[in-house]
């Protein structure tokens, strides 16, 4: 329907109150034009000769006009309805006047309303049927004057390829308009959906660099604190030293805390306070971890001098939250970590000889950390695998491509890594 076409075409407005003020706008071009078709009509009546206005010609004339009441609502019938009107004006050969106006004024609000492919089978039908009445009217005159007039009434249909055109051009604007307003509805919709995922990332990365810079110390701390409180009686000199670290331990927590929070408040355009670690820094975190009382053997091969800084901090956090996971559940255990790095990427594990994950199933509640290691391999195309060690222990083998946006490693099966999960429903994220 017309109707649905006007209001799908526009947006934010009142549908009912928009078909109101069509209906009100058509009725009073259809008044003005009827009543200024008929004086004008009157007019040339009186100053030319021929047969004079009738009753029949008034009705044709408010036919015309009064069909154009109702253009937006039937614009088909409406056509069809000023064509009759004005096929019997011209048959009876009243004079000229504005009465053609209607018939291009139906065939413009049609084109302006309707698909051009429904509307042109029925403007053929309009243009073709006043050509057959202006070739009757030319056969019952006589004289050049008839001639003339047949001529003009030609030219008149051809306006009607005008009509249909500005009809057209009309709708075409139209829907032009409406396209770029749902284009511009999208654009907004999409860069609110867009914003919420930024927000949404933001707060996953900032969580996980939390995680990451407070669980390995926090860790540390706890191991150091019940190794004083153990050896406090009967080895003083024992438990300053774990005093002593449980020191250096917090005043590194606390200055990458004061360095990622600085981050927060400033913005990412401004340089980090403190350095993202990366492979240099695995000596020192190792050291950290063997101070805690965990003994760790560390294992790397190949040039690590080009790796890419982002797939170094990722391999150190990986690393990282391993060993810290080893100080929280292994219980009395020794580490290793062996990394080998190549032209395609880094191959690391992690293993140790602890309790494995199956002793603190029950007892501690899964948390984040194998979960942030797999999304930061993930960002980079890698892979992050873990669970425990047949025979015992626990393994994390990470694979992280040096080159942009590589496919992932696929994963090895279990006799050329026996670190893969075995049971990914039972072990998985129970030791992070």
């Amino acid at each position: 329907m017309p109707w649905a076409g006007i209001a799908r075409n526009v947006a934010g407005v009142n549908v009912r109150a928009l078909l109101h003020r069509v209906a009100v706008q058509d009725a009073l071009v259809a008044l003005v034009f009827t009543v200024s078709a008929i004086s004008i009509t009157v007019g040339i009546d009186a100053a030319e000769a021929g047969p004079s206005l009738d009753a029949v010609a008034y009705s044709s004339m408010v036919v015309v006009g009064g069909g154009l009441a109702f253009r937006h609502r039937w614009p088909i019938p409406v056509l069809y309805m000023t064509l009759a009107g004005l096929l019997v004006y011209l048959i009876r050969d009243y004079p000229g006047g504005p009465i053609y106006l209607g018939v291009f004024i139906a065939i413009a609000s049609a084109a302006s309303l309707m698909p051009s492919r429904r509307v042109v089978p029925h403007v053929v039908v309009a243009v073709a049927a006043l050509g057959v009445a202006v070739v009757l009217r030319g056969d019952t005159g006589n004289g050049d004057s008839s001639e003339e007039s047949a001529w003009a009434h030609l030219l008149y249909l051809s306006w009607s390829v005008v009509a249909f055109l500005i009809g057209k051009a009309i709708r075409d604007r139209r829907d032009l308009v409406a396209g770029l307003r749902q284009r511009n509805r999208h654009l907004e919709e999409t860069r609110e959906e867009e914003a919420l995922r930024r927000v949404a990332e933001e707060r996953v990365r900032i969580a996980r660099d939390l995680h990451d810079i407070v669980a390995h110390n926090i860790a540390g701390i706890s191991l150091q604190a019940a190794t004083g409180a153990h050896v406090a009686a009967e080895h003083p000199d024992q438990a300053v030293e774990a005093l002593l670290a449980i020191r250096a331990a917090s005043k590194q927590t606390l200055d990458e805390l004061r360095s990622t929070l600085h981050l927060l408040r400033e913005g990412e355009d401004t340089a980090p306070l403190a350095p993202t670690p990366g492979l240099d820094a695995l000596p020192a975190l190792v050291s950290s971890v063997e101070a805690a009382g965990i003994p760790v053997e560390l294992e790397v091969s190949g040039d690590v001098s080009d790796v890419p800084d982002a797939v170094a901090g990722a391999t150190f956090r990986i690393v990282q939250e391993s060993l810290t996971n080893v100080m929280r559940h292994a219980g009395p255990a020794a580490a290793s970590v062996r990394l080998a790095a190549s032209a395609e990427g880094i191959d690391l594990r992690v293993e140790d000889d602890g309790r494995g994950a199956s002793s603190v199933v029950d007892a501690t509640p899964a948390g984040h950390g194998l979960a942030g290691m797999r999304e930061r391999a993930l960002a980079l195309g890698g892979t992050v695998e873990a669970g425990p060690r047949p025979g015992g222990g626990y393994a994390v083998h990470a694979w992280l491509p040096v080159r942009p946006d590589p496919a992932p490693r696929p994963a090895s099966g279990p006799h050329d890594n026996p670190h893969a999960e075995p049971h990914p429903e039972g072990a998985r994220g129970v030791r992070a």
